[in-house]
C-alpha cells in the first residue's frame, strides 16, 4: 500500500498534491474492505507487476467521486472509456466505490454508460452488487437492479433468467448479494431485495403460474456458500425473524434446503422463537445430513432440552432415528452428559433395552464409557414408577425375575463389555463407584476376552516395557472395585496379567525418580492433614474446661496419649521426609514410601485398599 502511494505521488502531474493526500487519507478509512491481500490470495510479486493505469490525481478523483466530493465534476472531462478502465489497487472499480458509499447518482450514470461493469469483478471475485450489500445501502441496491432491469427487459422469463444468474453470482466465498446483505447486519435489506425481484417480475408464465416465487427457491434455499450455508440458514443465525417468515411463505411445496438445514442453525443458536416459525414447515424435521443426522440429533447432542420437546412434539419417531454412525439421539445425549434430554427423550422411547447403537452399547454404555456420572446415577436411581412408563401398565419381568431395566444394567456389548467393564476401561472412579454401589450389577461378569471388570482395571496399568505408571485417577477404580469385592477372572490370571497394586513395592522392583516424585506428591496432602488433626488433638487433651488433670486415672486416656503421640511424630517426620522428596532429595523418599506404606504381603495391602477408597468416596 505504501509503495503504490509512493508511485502515485511520484507521478502527479497537477499542482493537487495536497488535495491528493486528503484523498488518500479518506481512503484509509475503508481499507478493510478495500485493502490488498485481505481475504484473498495473490501470487507474490503483484505489487511490483501491477502497471499505473492513470495519473496520480485521478486515482485521488475516484475516491472523491465515489463520495461525492466537490471535485466530481472533473469526470465530465474525461472520456466515457476511463470510467470503465480506471480502478483501484485491489481491482474496484468506480461502480465497486459508488456502490459502497450509497452514491446512487453516480451509480446510475456510471450504468447507464457502462452497464457491463456491473458484472466486473475485484480481486475478491466481488461484483457491484456485493459490494453495495454489504455496505446496507437499499436505495443503491434498487438503482442498479432497477437500471439493468430496465435495459434488459425483453422478454420476460428470459430477463428472470438472466437475472437470477446476476444475483446469484457469487465472490470467493461463493456469496451472493444476499449473503452478504444478510450479514451486512441491516435487518430489512433482504426483504427489500426480495420484494424487488417480486414487483419485478410477478408476471404470469406460460403455465398460468407466478415467475417470482422462484427467486425465493434458487436465492434462499438452494444457493450455498463455501460454508455450506444458504441465505436461509445465514437469515436464521442472524435472527432476522421477518426474512425467515417471508421465504417461508414464498417457497415453493414440497423444497428442501441444501446445505445446513435452517433448523439445525435454529437449534445451534437456541433460538425457541425462530424453531417454531422454521417448524411450519413439518417435513423439514427429517432432514439428514451428511452424517445421516436429523434435527434431533443436534439438539440432543448440545442439550438443547426446549428444542428436544418441540421437535417431538411435531414427531415422535424421530427419537428411534440412527446417524451414519449408529447412534440414536438419547446416545448423543448420554454421551454428554445431558441428563434433562435423557429423561425427555425416554419419556417418547417405547423400550430403551432396544436401543443400542451399531457396537450393542445402550445408553449406560455410553455414559459409563465417557464418564457422565450425572446420567449413569439417574439410570440406576430410576423410581419403579417411571420405569414402568416405557412398559405401559406394569414392569414384566423375566424367569429369572429380574426386569429388563435390570438386564439392561448389565448388558453386554458386541464386545462382551458391560457398562462396569466400559467405566473401568474409561479410568471414571465416580461412575465406578456407583455402578460398584449399585446391588444390581455383575462385579465379576465376563467379556469375550475373559476378562472381568477388576482384570479390565488391572489391564490398564501395565506398559509395554513392564514399567509401572500407577497415577492417582488409575487407582481410584482399582480401589473402588477391590473394596467392593470384585475379583479377577481365572483365565486372566493364567496369563500371568499379575496385580500391579500387590507388586508395587516388591523388592528389587525398579520405580523411576519420576514415578517416586508422582507418589511423593500425591502422599504430601494426605499425610499434611494427618499432621494438622494429630497436633490439633494433642492441643485439645480431653478432660474438664477448666484444663483439670481428671482423667489421670483412666485407662483409656493413657492408650489415647499413647496414640496421639505416635500419630504426632509418625506424621511430622513422614511431612518433613516427602516435602524433602518433592524438593528433589529423591534419595529420602525410599525411605519415606516404606514408613508410609508398608505393603510388602497381600495381609497389609488393606491399608492401600482403604485409603484408595476414601478417595473414592470424597471425589
Amino acid at each position: 500500500m505504501q509503495c503504490n502511494n509512493t508511485i502515485y505521488l511520484q507521478k502527479a502531474l497537477l499542482p493537487s498534491e495536497l488535495v491528493f493526500n486528503t484523498m488518500w487519507k479518506e481512503l484509509e478509512d475503508v481499507k478493510e474492505y478495500f485493502n490488498p491481500g485481505y481475504g484473498f490470495d495473490l501470487e507474490p510479486g503483484w505489487e511490483n507487476e501491477q502497471t499505473v493505469q492513470h495519473e496520480g490525481n485521478e486515482f485521488g478523483d475516484m475516491y472523491s467521486l465515489a463520495k461525492g466530493g466537490t471535485r466530481s465534476n472533473r469526470w465530465a472531462e474525461y472520456p466515457t472509456e476511463r470510467l470503465k478502465e480506471t480502478t483501484s489497487p485491489v481491482g474496484n472499480t468506480v461502480l465497486h466505490l459508488a456502490a459502497w458509499y450509497g452514491n446512487d447518482e453516480l451509480v446510475g450514470v456510471i450504468v447507464e454508460k457502462h452497464p457491463e461493469l456491473l458484472f466486473s469483478r475485484n480481486y475478491r471475485w466481488e461484483t457491484p452488487l456485493h459490494v453495495v450489500a454489504r455496505g446496507g445501502h437499499i436505495s443503491t441496491v434498487r438503482k442498479l437492479l432497477h437500471i439493468y432491469a430496465y435495459r434488459k427487459r425483453v422478454d420476460e422469463k428470459i430477463n428472470m433468467d438472466e437475472f437470477l444468474e446476476l444475483i446469484k453470482l457469487g465472490n470467493n466465498r461463493r456469496n451472493n448479494m444476499l449473503h452478504e446483505a444478510i450479514m451486512s447486519g441491516e435487518r430489512n435489506i433482504a426483504i427489500e431485495i426480495f420484494q424487488y425481484l417480486e414487483d419485478q417480475y410477478n408476471t404470469p408464465n406460460n403455465e398460468g403460474g407466478s415467475l417470482s416465487p422462484s427467486c425465493y427457491n434458487d436465492l434462499a434455499l438452494h444457493s450455498t456458500n463455501k460454508a455450506h450455508e444458504s441465505v436461509m440458514c445465514l437469515a436464521v443465525q442472524a435472527g432476522h425473524k421477518e426474512t425467515v417468515q417471508l421465504i417461508l411463505n414464498k417457497c415453493h411445496l414440497p423444497t428442501t434446503p441444501k446445505g445446513l438445514s435452517p433448523l439445525v442453525a435454529a437449534i445451534k443458536k437456541q433460538d425457541q422463537d425462530m424453531l417454531k416459525i422454521i417448524l411450519e414447515k413439518d417435513q423439514w424435521i427429517h432432514l439428514v445430513d451428511d452424517h445421516g443426522r436429523i434435527p434431533l440429533h443436534y439438539a440432543a447432542l448440545w442439550g438443547y432440552r426446549e428444542g428436544v420437546v418441540l421437535l417431538l412434539g411435531k414427531c415422535k419417531t424421530c427419537n428411534s432415528k440412527r446417524d451414519k454412525y449408529g447412534y440414536f439421539p438419547i446416545h448423543l445425549a448420554s454421551q454428554r452428559g445431558h441428563v434433562e434430554v435423557v429423561k425427555k427423550l425416554l419419556d417418547h422411547c417405547p423400550n430403551p433395552k432396544e436401543m443400542i447403537d451399531s457396537h450393542g452399547r445402550n445408553i449406560l454404555h455410553i455414559a459409563a464409557e465417557y464418564g457422565k456420572h450425572e446420567v449413569v446415577s439417574y439410570i440406576l436411581n430410576m423410581e419403579p414408577g417411571i420405569i414402568s412408563r416405557f412398559w405401559c401398565c406394569s414392569i414384566p419381568k423375566e424367569e429369572n425375575g429380574k426386569t429388563p431395566w435390570d438386564e439392561m444394567i448389565n448388558e453386554k456389548d458386541h464386545s462382551g463389555n458391560t457398562p462396569l467393564h466400559r467405566a473401568a476401561r474409561g479410568c471414571h472412579p465416580r461412575v465406578v463407584y456407583a455402578l460398584t454401589w449399585d446391588k444390581r450389577v455383575d462385579l465379576d461378569a465376563v467379556n469375550l476376552n475373559g476378562e472381568t471388570p477388576l482384570d479390565v482395571a488391572n489391564a490398564l496399568y501395565e506398559s509395554k516395557n513392564g514399567d509401572l505408571h500407577v497415577t492417582l485417577p488409575e487407582r481410584l477404580p482399582w480401589a473402588a472395585l477391590t473394596s467392593a469385592g470384585a475379583n479377577e477372572s481365572s483365565e486372566f490370571l493364567l496369563r500371568d496379567k499379575g496385580n500391579k497394586f500387590s507388586n508395587i513395592m516388591k523388592p528389587g522392583t525398579k520405580i523411576s525418580d519420576t514415578e517416586l516424585y508422582s507418589i511423593a506428591k500425591t502422599l504430601t496432602v494426605p499425610s499434611t492433614l494427618i499432621l494438622t488433626a494429630s497436633v490439633a488433638a494433642c492441643l485439645a487433651v480431653p478432660g474438664e474446661a477448666e484444663g483439670k488433670a481428671n482423667n489421670l486415672d483412666n485407662p483409656m486416656f493413657h492408650f489415647f496419649i499413647f496414640c496421639i503421640t505416635i500419630s504426632l511424630f509418625s506424621s511430622i517426620i513422614s511431612t518433613i521426609i516427602l516435602l524433602s522428596a518433592r524438593l528433589g532429595l529423591l534419595h529420602l523418599l525410599a525411605l519415606a514410601l516404606n514408613f508410609l506404606m508398608p505393603i510388602h504381603d497381600e495381609k497389609k495391602k488393606t491399608i492401600l485398599i482403604n485409603w484408595n477408597f476414601l478417595c473414592v468416596k470424597g471425589e
